[in-house]
Formats: C-alpha cells, structure tokens, sequence
C-alpha cells in the first residue's frame, strides 16, 4: 500500500507539471471554461431568484455535467435527472412507509443493499445507462440518510428541493451548451484533452465477460458505504450523508477491469482528496473575506473565479482532469450556501469534512480487503 501511495504522488506531480505546461501553451479551450462557468452562475442565479434550498445541488450539477459537445450534454444532463428523480422516489416512499422503523441497524443494511447494487450496475452497464444509475443510488442514500439523521425534517420537502435543484443546473448547462453550438454555428466546442473516464462518444462501455467479476468491488462499496450511519452515534449527522454519497461517487469505475478496480478506486481517492482539499481550502478563505465585507454578492464572484481556475486545471491534462473536477467541486460545496441569509465563515465545512472521512472508511476497506497485490 505503501509503495502504491508513493507511485501515486510521483505520477500526480508529473500529471501536474504537463498541465501546467499545457496552460502555458494555451492547449485548452477558453470556450469550453466559459461555458462551465456560466453554467455555474446561471444555476445559482435561478436558485437564488426563486429562494430554492440546497442550492449547492443546482451548482453541482450546472458544472459536471457540462460536457464538450451538445449531445453529450443533453444526454448527461437527462441522465442525471432521470436518476435522481427514480433515486428520490423510491428513498422518499421507503421512508414514508417505514420511517419508524429506520434505526442504525436497518439504514446500514439498506445502504449496503442499494449501494452494492449500485456500485455494481454502475460498472458494467454501458455509458448511456451508468450515470443514471450512480445517480439514482445517490439520490436514495441521500434521502434516506437525511430521514435517518434529521428525522424532524419534512423528507418530502428534501426529495422535491433535491429534484427541483439537479434539474435547475442541469437544464441551465444544456441552455448554454445549445446558445453556445448556435452561436458558434453548430461547431462543436473543442476540448484538447478529452477526459478518460468520460468518452466524447457515446459507444457503449466494454463489456468483460464475467460480471461477476466486479461483485467483490461492489460489496466492499457497499459494506464502507453501511458504516457510515454509525457517524450518527457519534454526534456526526452533519457530515455522514456526505461521506456515504462521496464513497459511492468514487466506487463508479466504469471501463476499467475488474480486476484493475481497487487501484483505479485508490487512484480516485486520492486525486478527489486533494483536489476537494484545496479547493475547500481556498472557498474557506473566501468566505472569510466575504463574512468580513459582509456580502454574498462578492463570494459569488469569487467562487466563480475560483470555478474557473478548477476547470481549467481538469481542461488541461485529461490525467489530472478528475483533479481539477474535484477543486472545483470542494469549493463549491463550501461556497454556495442555501440561500444569501446563511452567510458565515464555517458554512460547508462539515461537507467538506464528511467527503473527506467517506474516503478515509474506503481507502481503509481498500486496505483491508482488496487483493494486496492489485493495490501494491
């Protein structure tokens, strides 16, 4: 483990040395920047406009799923949409129907059930399918774990504000991903460096015979994923919904082998550490300023200067692009509060902490369980 952790660093200082060669010579695309960064703000914008909650859903949603071209886009977009509505309507009827009967013993188990499942479909259907069923097991963990932690909550609300704010950002990326293919004359937006994990063309997924073959991966998700209620007995509730969603966000590998899963997962965490790390760090700091000069108006156009410089780091190497994906990601979570009335310089940070601890429990499981040679 030690000797992987070591290999791991030393390729990320080389992925980012060539990004940052590639920004100097200007090989990426300011349009495609642009694009991501509008879509942010105009996410944020309707939130803001008609007081929705939660609105780092809409922001979230608005930046990753931006994509090079247009068709890519809508499809993403829909995906992710269709997901999360499935996903939040199933957690929101099961909690409906047993919600007294969700104790820590019963959540662990259904998160290990529907998270197994999840990390296990994500990797072996094919690319028009796996976004859409990452998100639907999101959606339901998400759920389900807010009627666990904050039972007072009317969960009903949380599920139709989830809803409403992945579809906002999703609908305002696919807005400007098509102003942008009109006003360009149906050119495609270029990309230099198109992201690995996430192909331009929407060709199924290589199939490996054996699907079975990926069940251990999945269990070892979902068995971390079935830890994470007991940070409630902890006095964690802030910060467990997060980690089981980060865990799962991590645990989707599609195109790689299952025998290569535990070292892309391992890969995957470490470069979502500290890309979320630095980027939550720089959205502290921001907040501080605002707090300081009392206006959420300005942290705004921080966190979108800050957006930026994360898109152009994922736009600028496709090895370091997951990187930059997740600073972008860390300073939005700590950013973009629920609404202007909640401006204060510690808000996000148990999101922030509660990404970090997910991957801590799976990086551990990893450790623990995953074959020692494919780790090392």
């Amino acid at each position: 483990m030690q000797c992987s952790f070591l290999n791991q660093l030393k390729t990320i200082r080389a992925d980012l040395n060539q990004a940052w060669l590639n920004i100097k010579n200007n090989g990426i695309s300011l349009l495609d920047v642009a694009a991501s960064v509008c879509s942010v703000a105009l996410a944020i914008y309707i939130t803001y406009l008609f007081n929705f909650e939660y609105s780092m859903w809409a922001a979230f949603s608005a930046y990753v799923v931006m994509r090079p071209f247009f068709k890519q886009t809508l499809s993403r977009g829909l995906l992710r949409i269709a997901g999360t509505l499935l996903g939040g309507a199933c957690g929101v009827v099961l909690v409906l129907l047993f919600q007294r009967e969700l104790n820590v013993f019963s959540v662990c188990l259904i998160f290990f059930i529907v998270s197994s499942a999840s990390a296990y479909y994500a990797n072996v259907v094919s690319d028009q399918y796996n976004y859409a069923v990452l998100f639907f097991g999101l959606t339901f963990t998400l759920i389900v774990g807010y009627a666990f932690a904050e039972p007072q909550q009317d969960i009903l609300q949380i599920g139709l504000m989830r809803a409403a704010d992945v579809m906002v950002g999703s609908l305002s990326t696919i807005f400007v991903s098509a102003v942008l293919q009109l006003a360009t004359k149906n050119r495609a937006m270029p990309i230099s460096h198109p992201i690995p994990h996430l192909p331009l063309s929407p060709t199924p997924a290589p199939l490996y015979s054996d699907h079975q073959q990926y069940l251990p991966f999945a269990l070892l998700a979902g068995g971390a994923i079935a830890l994470t209620p007991l940070l409630v007995l902890l006095g964690g509730q802030l910060i467990f919904i997060q980690a089981a969603v980060s865990i799962l966000a991590v645990s989707n590998q599609p195109r790689v082998a299952s025998s290569d899963l535990p070292t892309a997962s391992m890969k995957k965490i470490i470069y979502r550490a500290l890309g979320c790390f630095f980027g939550a760090l720089l959205g502290m700091g921001f907040n501080y300023i605002c707090v300081y000069f009392s206006s959420y108006a300005l942290l705004m156009l921080l966190t979108l200067v800050g957006t930026t410089v994360g898109k152009i780091l994922q736009d600028s190497n496709a090895d370091s692009s997951y990187m930059g994906a997740q600073f972008a990601v860390g300073l939005l979570m700590v950013s973009v509060h629920d609404s202007a009335a909640l401006l204060n310089d510690r808000y996000g940070v148990h999101r922030f902490l509660g990404v970090m601890l997910g991957m801590a429990i799976l990086a551990g499981m990893l450790a623990l369980f995953a074959p020692r040679q494919k780790l090392d």
